[in-house]
C-alpha cells in the first residue's frame, strides 16, 4: 500500500474511532470500520468487527451484506451457511442479501468436488427399491 493510501486509511479508521467515541454503538460505523479493514485485506480484523455488529443488530441487514462481501473476498464462502440460518431467523428479505447468498453458494458449488473423500464408495440405497 502507498503511503498515500496508508494515511487516508488510518485517518479513516480514526474518524470511525472517534465517532463511536462520542456516539457508542453507532452501527453504521461499526459496519464502515468492517469495510474499511476489508478493503484493505484485512479480513480476520473486517470478520470479527461485522461478526459481533450482526450479534449486537441482529435485523439490520447492512451487517449482513457487508459481512457477506468479507467471506466472499476472503474465500471463505463456506461460513455463508451459518450466517444464512441467522438472516433468515431474523427476516432479513434484502435483495442485495440475497444476491450475495446466491453469489456465494454459486462460488461453493464450482468449487466442490464431485465426491468428497469421506462419501467415497458409500452409497445410500435406503430409498431405493432394490
Amino acid at each position: 500500500m502507498s503511503r498515500g493510501l496508508g494515511d487516508v486509511y488510518k485517518r479513516q479508521l480514526l474518524l470511525c474511532r472517534y465517532i463511536l467515541k462520542e456516539v457508542p454503538g453507532h452501527a453504521d460505523t461499526e459496519i464502515l470500520m468492517g469495510r474499511i479493514y476489508a478493503w484493505n485485506k484485512e479480513y480476520d480484523k473486517a470478520a470479527s468487527i461485522l461478526e459481533t455488529a450482526i450479534e449486537k443488530y441482529p435485523v439490520y441487514e447492512d451487517g449482513y451484506a457487508a459481512l457477506l462481501d468479507v467471506y466472499y473476498w476472503s474465500e471463505e464462502n463456506q461460513k455463508v451457511r451459518e450466517i444464512k440460518t441467522r438472516i433468515k431467523k431474523h427476516n432479513i428479505r434484502s435483495a442485495n442479501v440475497r444476491e450475495k447468498i446466491k453469489r456465494a453458494e454459486e462460488k461453493l458449488k464450482k468449487e466442490q468436488p464431485l465426491f468428497e473423500s469421506e462419501n467415497i464408495g458409500f452409497l445410500n440405497f435406503e430409498n431405493d427399491d432394490y
